[in-house]
Order: structure tokens, then sequence, then C-alpha cells
């Protein structure tokens, strides 16, 4: 290579060289302060000896410190050699240091990549005094004229007065260090840095962004139609609203500290896009003044979120689908706490949200719900999980869900709520507007040193809320009780929770045994044991089911064949309204397709269906059947099994390979592995079989041999 780098040198008339490899360095004088390199010959292995290091010493009268290897320009001494100075002592030039400066020198010549531009070069002064802004649009012109690199930034306190822009892909916006690199913006109402439309392959890091002024608007950072970007190890604070991200597609933020906003808005905003990636981003607004929310959501497509911290917001994290669908969000190990709002709020306004998952997160201390799902908006909300979540000392509901359909609740733990107003508000709170929901292995009631304030582990509000799953949960230690269940569907199950006295369905839900009410038969996978309470006209009082066969029975004086146990809890039949139990016309359409002509007849009937094994039954594939494979589901002992596998007719994602009718689909959708042994996908591919029955391919690919088996029980 032929490229000459100048390189400056205090206090000397001369001009030395070295000559690494076939590089020429020109070095020449200057009266100023800065490092230089060596003024010595190296060897072919760019080894410095002790005395050619003495000899430097001497040259540049000790003051002599570090040197940047990557630009070959004056960087003042700061103490940092990590990256991009290497260190030169009094008493000597470490000899493999010098040659890892020359090699990474050398490496830079004649790439855009490792071009290094420092904003003073370009007449920026860091002494939070002087207006820097020609400075830097100034250095950034010159990494686009150079077909980008890297815009460095030396410590001290850079003023501005308006907006930088970085409108051109390849360039990276370098401090050093976020405690001693500073950009100090002086404009009430401006953005600070602004990454324009339609770039790429940029850069932020180890520089902070603040205010000299109480700003009224304004963001910090301002990433617009950016994609394949990084920003981190930043601090920004004191702005309205620190980071905005405008229909940008994947970047990430990481080790960002977000700080005290000067006004009501959201310390980060997503406002469309897809695939944004935050780590270890913390927000903490302690100053007295208080986001509107820590992130807010309004469109995105793709969001993960890990390991971060948002504190003293006023709803930590906020989806509200206002600008366009929010999909596949994925939160894990965050912590939303002390805000003045919601942990969570999940508010479908104008666009649906569905495909979120929260894992091995915390909701605490809030002065509204640790989760909070309103009965707002008509948007769907779908296939929100929650796993390993806890909800303690909120003000409102551990866990507030008025609407939406496929949430679930694994292994979390709501304790201390209501904390302001105890008996006020459950741990769990599902309103008439929720079904098709799941809270399992779960603990909500007093725990891990909270106060018992909480007035029932979990509520059901009276309401047409309908298949839900409450299993194995642990509802002790809560003031009013421990469920209350209003819900009016038929098709539910409550089973093996503590108390052992909650697996009921209470009268709020089932109102009788008795014909002459048309109450509901609970869904219960387990009647023997279940309670059956009648308050309705009729006198009918039974303390489990199999006491209200009997009475029901008495009443019709038409006795059932010896051995009945249930009337069909499984599913949940409805007794007709009728005061005349022997003509009393009841029909039976779900799970087996039962038809009775009389209450005696449905009670056989419906417990027949309910645990005999139906044989297995043909369905359609939309492949071709793999021959001697049996394709096809069976009901057996409450439990359903699906077996298929075809060679021919290639189907893609979200496809339907095969469907199966009612009393053979699961209350909730059920994902199963199958695999695929086609050109296109050899391996594992992910399937579900919904709750209407169709079995669908969720894997992406052309899948044309598929096997696949699953079970599950109804």
């Amino acid at each position: 290579m032929a490229d000459n780098i100048t390189i400056n040198i205090p206090d000397s008339p001369t001009a030395y060289s070295v000559t690494p490899s076939s590089t020429q360095i020109a070095v020449t004088p200057n009266v100023g302060t800065g490092f230089v390199l060596p003024s010595a010959t190296l060897s072919s292995a760019g080894v410095m000896t002790a005395a050619q290091a003495t000899s430097l010493d001497n040259i540049a009268g000790g003051s002599v410190s570090s040197f940047n290897t990557r630009s070959g320009t004056v960087v003042p001494l700061d103490g940092d050699y990590s990256a991009d100075l290497i260190p030169i002592s009094v008493a000597g030039v470490t000899a493999n240091r010098v040659e890892a400066a020359i090699a990474e020198l050398n490496a830079s010549i004649g790439t855009s990549a490792g071009i290094y531009i420092s904003i003073l070069n370009h007449g920026a002064v860091g002494d939070d005094s002087t207006l820097n802004d020609s400075a830097f649009s100034s250095a950034i012109a010159a990494a686009f004229a150079a077909g980008g690199g890297t815009v460095f930034i030396p410590a001290g306190i850079y003023r501005v007065n308006g907006q930088i822009s970085v409108g051109s892909s390849n360039i990276h916006v370098i401090g050093a260090g976020a405690d001693v690199s500073i950009i100090k913006q002086m404009n009430v109402t401006s953005n600070t840095l602004v990454f324009g439309a339609g770039i790429q392959y940029v850069r932020a890091e180890d520089f902070s962004i603040t205010a000299g002024v109480i700003k009224t608007s304004g963001k910090g950072l301002s990433i617009n139609a950016t994609s394949f970007s990084t920003f981190s190890k930043m601090k920004i604070e004191q702005h309205a609203g620190q980071i905005e991200i405008n229909t940008a597609i994947a970047i990430a933020l990481t080790d960002l500290n977000l700080r005290d906003v000067s006004a009501s808005e959201p310390v980060i905003t997503v406002n469309g896009g897809n695939d944004h990636f935050f780590t270890r981003v913390v927000a903490d607004n302690d100053s007295g003044n208080e986001s509107s929310e820590g992130v807010l959501i309004v469109s995105s497509v793709a969001t993960w979120m890990t390991d971060c911290d948002f504190i003293n917001c006023g709803t930590a994290l906020r989806l509200r689908s206002d600008n366009g669908e929010i999909t596949w969000g994925f939160f894990n190990h965050i912590a939303l706490d002390s805000s003045n709002g919601h942990g969570i709020s999940i508010e479908a306004t104008n666009n649906r949200i569905v495909g979120c998952q929260f894992s091995d997160g915390w909701c605490a201390t809030n002065t509204g719900s640790g989760i909070n799902i309103p009965n707002s908006g008509a948007q769907l909300i779908q296939s929100m999980r929650f796993s390993g979540w806890r909800c303690y000392n909120n003000a409102g509901h551990g866990a507030n869900v008025e609407r939406g359909s496929h949430i679930t609740f694994d292994a979390c733990e709501m304790t201390g709520n209501s904390v302001l107003s105890p008996n006020a508000n459950s741990g769990f709170n599902i309103g008439a507007g929720a079904s098709d929901w799941a809270v399992r292995s779960c603990r909500s009631g007093q725990s891990a040193g909270f106060g018992n304030t909480q007035a029932r582990g979990i509520t059901i509000n009276n309401g047409a809320s309908d298949r839900y799953i409450i299993t194995g949960n642990d509802f002790n230690g809560n003031v009013a009780a421990s469920l209350f269940d209003g819900g009016t569907g038929a098709e539910k199950v409550i089973s093996g929770n503590l108390p052992l006295s909650v697996n009921v369905n209470p009268s709020a839900g089932v109102d009788s045994w008795n014909g002459r009410t048309g109450a509901v038969v609970p869904a219960n996978l387990d009647y023997d044991g279940g309670q059956v309470t009648y308050t309705g006209g009729g006198g009918i009082s039974a303390s489990n089911v199999n006491a209200a066969i009997l009475e029901t029975y008495n009443l019709a004086n038409n006795p059932p064949a010896a051995g009945v146990a249930s009337f069909n809890g499984r599913v949940g039949a409805v007794i007709p309204t009728n005061a005349d139990y022997n003509g009393g016309q009841v029909v039976y359409n779900a799970g087996g397709g039962i038809s009775a002509t009389n209450v005696n007849a449905a009670i056989l009937e419906t417990y027949g269906a309910a645990t005999a094994d139906t044989g297995w039954q043909i369905f359609s594939l939309a492949g071709t059947p793999t021959a001697g494979v049996r394709n096809g589901y069976r009901r057996r002992n409450g439990i359903v099994y699906i077996q298929f596998s075809y060679n021919g007719g290639a189907r893609s994602q979200f496809q339907t390979i095969a469907s199966v009718p009612v009393g053979f689909r699961p209350s909730e959708d059920i994902d199963f592995v199958a695999m695929d042994g086609n050109e296109t996908g050899t391996g594992s591919v992910v399937c579900s079989i919904n709750t209407s029955g169709n079995v669908i391919i969720r894997s992406p690919g052309t899948h044309s041999n598929l096997s696949g088996q699953a079970s599950f029980p109804i």
C-alpha cells in the first residue's frame, strides 16, 4: 500500500518516519498537545527496541502517553486504551503493543470502515460553552464523502442548539465513554441525534445525550426507517422522551441508561417496523418528572426485550395499537416497578394485538394493576402468554383481564396486591369479555412476606366468560375467599386447586340441578366429588353429583340404569326447562352428538358418551396418505388421540392438513411436533390443533412428507 498518513507530534522540529511492512508513515511536527508514533525504524516484525523507546521519550520530552492506531490523528490522553489507544510508558514502549498498533493501522488504510474522523479536527470544542452544530455536521459530511466511517467524539461536553442528523449508511458515531463524551442540547424543542430514513449499518456508542435547558419537546435519539443498526453504551436524559423508533427494521438497543424525562412523554416510543431488540435497558425517572410510559408500543412486528428495568414511569409497558398491529412480542426478565399506573397494559384500540409472551418478569408496587387488559377498544386481543411472572404489592389487581382470548398464566405468583385497599381487588380478576383462558400452577394469596390484602385468589366476574381452565393452583391466604366463579359458560375445568373446596362451580355459575329451571351442568372432569348447589324452585339440594342424579330420578320416577355416576361434566349439558321430567325433551349435540327424548335417557346417553371408546375415526388429509399408516382420531376415557402421515401434496406454513369434529377438539390451541422428511425441511415441524378442530402447520417452509401424533384431554 502506498497511502501516507500524517501523525502530529509535540515539540519537535524534525520529521521522523518508520517503515512497518511496506507502508510509509510520515511523522510531522506539531506545537500543540498530542501523541506520537515511535521515531525509529522497526524491524520487519514491527518490534521496537528499548533503546529506540528511550530515544522516543527523549524526543517527546517525556510527555508521550498514547497513540490512536486507527486514524493516525492526535488524540488527547483519556486513559482508555481498551480499543483505540496504545499506551507508551515513561520507561519505554512495550514492543508487542506497538506492533499491534502498526498492524491495526495498516489494516485500516484504504478501507472506508476504518476511517476515524474526530470532531475536534472539524472545529469542535468540548468546553460546555461553545456551540458545535457545524463541527458535527462537517465531521458527518466527511464520513459520508469517504463512503462511511467513524465520527469520534473525544472526552468533553459539546453543546448544540439543534438537531445532529445522520442521513447516510455506514456511519458510526462513537464516543470515549458515556461518562466523558457528552452532547448537551440547548434547544427546548429540537431532537438531538437523528438517524434518517432509508439508511442502514449505522452505530451509536459510548457517549451521553443530555440537555442544558428544560425541554418541552424533542427526543434524545430518533431512529427513522433505519435498518440493521446498533445503539449501545449510551446515557440519554432530560429530554421530552429519550428515544423514538419509527418504522425501523432489525435494530438493537443495548446497555442504555435512560433517565429523567423533562415532559410527560414515553421514555421509549415504538411506532412501526419490525425486529426490534432491547437488551439491558434501564429507565428511571427519579427527579420528580414522570413519563407517561416507560415503553409505548403503538405498532410493531416482533419485539424482543430482555433484562430491562423500567422504574417510576406512568405505565411501565403499554401495548396500545393506535397506528398498526402489534404482533409477536417476547418480553423476558424485565422489571416494571414503582410506576404511577400499571406494570403492563394491553389495549387493542385500532388494530389487533396477538402473539405476545411474557416470561420470568416482575410487576411490583405500581398504583394500578400489575397486568391490565382493560375492556376498551374493539380489536382482537389473542394469544397472550405469561409464565413465571410475579405481580407483588400493586394497588390494583395482580392481573386484570377484562377481555381477550387464549390468554394463559402458568407458574405465576400474585401476592400482596390491593395493597392500598385491602379486600377490594384480587390476585386474578377475569371479566365477562374474556374466554378461552387458563390459570395453571399459580400461587395467588399471601406469600413472600407481603400482607393478606387480596380479596380472592381469583375472581371470574358474572357474565359470559367461557372455555377456561383453572387447575393446580394454590389460592390459600386471601381475605374474602379463594375463588369466585361467575362465568355462565358451559365449558370449563376447575380442578386440583387448593383449598380443595374451590374445585367446584359455585352458584353464580350453576344455579341448579333441576330441569324446571334449565340449569347448566358444570364442566368438571370428576363429578363423584363435585359440589352441586340448587337454589331455584323444586326443592332439590344435593351435596354431590351422585345425589343430584338420584334426586332427579326421584322426581322423574323413572330410574336410570345402575352405575350412572355423572351427567356429563366433561362438556356441560343443559337440563330442560320443563316441569315434567318424563316428557321433557333434551337435545344434546356437543361432544358425542347425543339426542335424548327424556331426562333419564339423557343421563344414560351422556354418561356413556363421556366414558366410551369411540375407536379410530378416519379423517381426510390435504396430502396423499402414507400407505399402511393410520390417519384419524379417537377419544378414549376423556383423552383425544390424533395421528397422521402423508407423503404427497405439499402444504406450507399456516395451511390446514386435517380437521376433527366437535367432541374431539381441544379447549385451547395445542402445539405439537411432527417430523418432516421432504427435501426442503428435514427435521422437526411445529404443528397445532386449534379449538375449531383444524390441524395446522406452524413452521415455515413447504412440507410434503409429514408425520405426527398428538393427544390431549377434553
